[in-house]
């Protein structure tokens, strides 16, 4: 029987144990990060605390009328409450005019004040407050958003391999050198060379190369640099806002709680809403994180199988349908259909595309029958377009059945005589799973909400029918809860995004093209950026016709919309098609007062007006609060003008989300300008001279731009 060479086991003994142990660290470091996490998360309430606090007039302190002297802490140089926070009770009791025991009321009160403002901050993650707590509270979310996987995968490797490391290190380890081996029994020698070979076998495979990557990833992720945590932020944030929702829920008392699932599912049952709860969503392969009331949203949808989600507009209605699909396809299922007005189908290819596993198909066009037939064969997500629905149907065999079938702007269909209606419900009656999608509010039209729910469930609607005078009511929201659900951002969305920005892709029709075509190949960039405004019916636009969907349903969420553009005759177009609901256009050649007259004018109008400016007369120097809703009519060559168009309305007093959407042409310069302002918007912002930075863009556009 060989001697082993007891130095060389030690140290192959070592390396499989400082392994093990390092997994076993990463598994528990989540309490540690969670906890990192939450402090970063106080010190940021407090940030935003204190800066209510440089707000707060010192003459608050007397608000109860304690008598307080606020005239001698104002002569002292004291104005507001953030000054005084840190002042101890000695050196208020020195200030002149203030009696010891109105030091000792003062303190309390401002104590008091500064703890009431801290405990009910709102607690924002904004791209334009880049402070050192915003970013320390960046880095502690980046290092439990990134570490999660690995800790997941470090528990798999963990509890495969602990068990036979920890027995071959024991059984290796019961003679220590080359003394005790000369006294030791043939049983025991035995033993130590059976663990070197086991653990020899453990070296060998794939043990140590898994650990070493889980533990150096683990370490990367932990020593983040804050402007690289700062960057992810900014183009994955819906996994912060995750993380955020999580760390909220984890550290809420009952009362807490409480607040935070009534508002997550609405007028869904207690009981109901906790059988949803237990649904276990399978999202493997889903590209992106859900907030909590997305969960509880889809979880809905798959557990109710046919329902009507009303949230509000800018809440993720798509990312929770899609989500749904992510789950059956998961299990088992392969055939589902997106229903959506032809303006935004693009939009559903390439988000189906960014957030699933699941291959869309198109159809339209040339290309429509051949996708239906393959999907009818081989399944996928087939989205079609509300006019193109009788022939999809026509194509498809009488048995085909869809697991899962999407209908955006549900609406559409509200007249049940209508085709687009008729022909949908055929759809929808060889569909295992229904969801019906709509951010208009429908509580207070009666007919719309009946009919849209006679699609789905028709018990429910008929209870409805019996109970007319009762709609608006607690009795109706019950009735209609097992298939209709709505959050609005107010209800959840109260401390996270305030801003929330899309790209809205719209397909170029054959006219639009045409028109494109002939200032392509004039090299004419500043007509080419006029793509779907110049030389294009208003009828054919597909922008304009995009433009007036998001004005309208922002109208139909009492709130008013900023447009803008950088050409003033893409700006006459969307006038002359929203009538008497926009206001006249602000434009370099008006005069300071005549802004602010119209400015005036659209603060007074009621909710669905539209402003209209050109962004270089609009974008700069106007404070817009009155408007929620910011529509790009293209992109900007500077990110800088987007960023200050933007800034019109979404700046301190804006009390609503804002909703921000660029309006960008499928396979167009369109496309090539936004691509390239995401790669190169650092060098961008260095040009300071319009004329020049266009002349630049154009030709790098121009180089590359696409050949439709």
């Amino acid at each position: 029987m060989n001697k082993p060479d007891f130095r060389s086991l030690k140290n192959k003994k070592n390396s499989l144990l400082s392994r093990d142990s390092a997994l076993k660290g990463i598994i528990e470091s989540e309490k540690e990060l969670s906890e990192n996490a939450l402090k970063s998360l106080d010190d940021l309430r407090r940030e935003y605390a204190l800066d209510t606090l440089r707000e707060t007039p010192v003459s608050a302190i007397n608000a109860e009328k304690q008598g307080i002297r606020v005239s001698a802490l104002t002569n002292a140089g004291y104005s507001n409450i953030a000054e005084l926070m840190n002042l101890s009770l000695s050196e208020i009791d020195s200030i002149k005019g203030v009696g010891s025991g109105s030091a000792v009321t003062i303190k309390k009160t401002i104590e008091k004040i500064a703890d009431t403002v801290i405990k009910n901050s709102k607690l924002r993650l904004s791209a334009d407050k880049k402070s050192p707590a915003a970013l320390n509270t960046v880095s502690s979310l980046f290092r439990l958003i990134h570490t999660a996987e690995i800790r997941k995968s470090s528990a798999k490797l963990y509890s495969d391999k602990h068990r036979p490391i920890e027995e071959a290190a024991k059984e290796a380890s019961l003679i220590g050198n080359s003394f005790f081996w000369l006294f030791s029994g043939k049983e025991k020698k035995s033993r130590v060379i059976s663990g070197e070979e086991r653990i020899d076998a453990l070296l060998s495979g794939s043990f140590p190369a898994e650990a070493d990557r889980l533990i150096t990833d683990h370490n990367a992720a932990l020593n983040v640099m804050p402007e690289t945590a700062w960057q992810d932020f900014l183009s994955r944030s819906a996994f912060y806002y995750a993380a955020l929702d999580e760390l909220t829920e984890k550290n809420a008392d009952l009362k807490e709680l409480t607040e935070i699932r009534d508002r997550i599912k609405s007028d869904v049952p207690e009981e109901l809403a906790a059988e949803i709860e237990k649904y276990e969503l399978k999202l493997d392969g889903f590209k992106t994180a859900l907030r909590s009331y997305q969960a509880f949203g889809t979880k809905y949808a798959l557990f109710q199988e046919k329902t009507l989600l009303g949230d509000e507009m800018g809440l993720g209605k798509t990312v929770q349908a899609l989500a749904a699909i992510q789950d059956l396809f998961n299990r088992g299922d392969d055939h589902f259909i997106v229903i959506c007005p032809a303006s935004v189908l693009i939009n559903w290819v390439r988000e189906i595309g960014t957030f699933t596993s699941v291959k869309p198909l198109l159809i339209r066009d040339e290309a429509a029958a051949e996708n239906a037939l393959e999907w009818s064969v081989t399944g996928g997500i087939a989205v079609v377009n509300y006019e193109a629905l009788p022939k999809f149907r026509d194509i498809l065999p009488d048995s085909f059945l869809s697991h899962m079938t999407v209908v955006d702007e549900a609406h559409y269909i509200k007249n049940p005589e209508a085709k687009r209606t008729v022909s949908a419900r055929e759809i929808l009656s060889h569909s295992v799973r229904v969801l019906l999608m709509s951010g208009t509010p429908l509580e207070n039209r009666i007919d719309e909400m009946k009919n849209l729910i006679g699609m789905i469930n028709t018990d429910i609607q008929k209870k409805i029918s019996m109970t007319e005078d009762s709609w608006s009511g607690d009795l109706f929201r019950k009735k209609i809860a097992p298939v209709y659900l709505r959050r609005t951002r107010e209800d959840v969305l109260k401390e996270l995004p305030e801003l929330i920005e899309k790209d809205e892709i719209c397909p170029v029709g054959p006219e639009e093209m045409a028109a494109y075509r002939l200032d392509r190949d004039k090299d004419d960039f500043m007509g080419m950026r006029q793509v779907s405004f110049k030389n294009v019916a208003p009828e054919c636009s597909s922008k304009l016709k995009r433009i007036l969907e998001i004005c309208e349903t922002a109208a139909s969420q009492g709130r008013k919309t900023i447009v803008f553009s950088y050409f003033k005759n893409t700006l006459l177009r969307v006038k002359e098609a929203l009538a008497e609901r926009s206001t006249d256009i602000i434009d370099g050649s008006l005069s300071a007062a005549r802004r602010q007259e119209i400015l005036d004018d659209f603060s007074k109008r009621e909710a669905g007006a539209v402003l209209i400016s050109q962004i270089i007369a609009g974008g700069t120097g106007l404070n817009i609060q009155a408007a929620s809703v910011v529509i790009l009519c293209e992109p900007q060559i500077k990110p800088s003008l987007e960023t200050q168009a933007i800034s019109r309305a979404y700046r301190m007093g804006q009390l609503n989300s804002v909703l921000v959407y660029r309006m960008i042409s499928d396979d167009t310069i369109d496309e090539d300008i936004l691509r390239m302002l995401k790669e190169k918007q650092d060098i961008f912002d260095k040009f300071a001279d319009e004329s020049e930075m266009a002349d630049i863009s154009a030709k790098s556009v121009l180089n590359t731009s696409s050949s439709p």
